[in-house]
């Protein structure tokens, strides 16, 4: 209702974000395919506005989704495409997110060096909260892990769970 109310409104940034906040319901609903059809559309709606704060999320959203949906060059294609946008960006907690994005996608398809670098280039300040942190901790753990190096995966994951609930 709210999508069509907007439409009627001409407001097409909010339909779009309606459209973004779609796919997240879509994920949490366990509905990957019709998530990635709500992302790209918002996606591409938030490109054409230049909303770049929006487009940044909606980006991280679609990264992680198609890494669960085990598409790793998706992934890629729009992490290079947030990537080359970087520039636009100026919330210290966005940039962190594309990092974390950048660098797991990046382990991901393989290319270690250039995920390990994202991490160690991670400016002071740009991870927000306990989500942040979690997301760096994996990808540090399975950095170390695709480089076989077991003891710094182990030192590495048991630094990560020792903040972690224990259930």
């Amino acid at each position: 209702r709210a999508r069509i109310q907007l439409t009627r409104a001409g407001d097409r940034l909010s339909v779009a974000k309606v459209d973004g906040n779609l796919g997240i319901l879509e994920m949490q609903r366990d509905h990957p395919q019709q998530a990635v059809a709500a992302f790209e559309k918002a996606e591409r709606d938030f490109q054409a506005m230049g909303a770049t704060l929006e487009l940044a999320g909606v980006r991280n959203m679609l990264m992680t989704l198609y890494l669960q949906l085990l598409d790793p060059a998706k992934a890629l294609a729009v992490a290079d495409r947030a990537w080359a946008a970087r520039e636009h960006l100026h919330d210290p907690t966005v940039i962190g997110h594309l990092h974390l994005a950048r660098a797991e996608v990046l382990a991901t398809v393989g290319r270690l060096r250039e995920a390990r670098a994202l991490v160690e280039q991670l400016p002071d300040g740009l991870i927000a909260g306990p989500g942040d942190a979690d997301r760096l901790h994996y990808v540090q753990v399975e950095l170390a892990r695709q480089t076989g190096d077991l003891v710094e995966t182990a030192r590495l994951a048991e630094t990560a769970l020792i903040d972690w609930p224990g259930d």
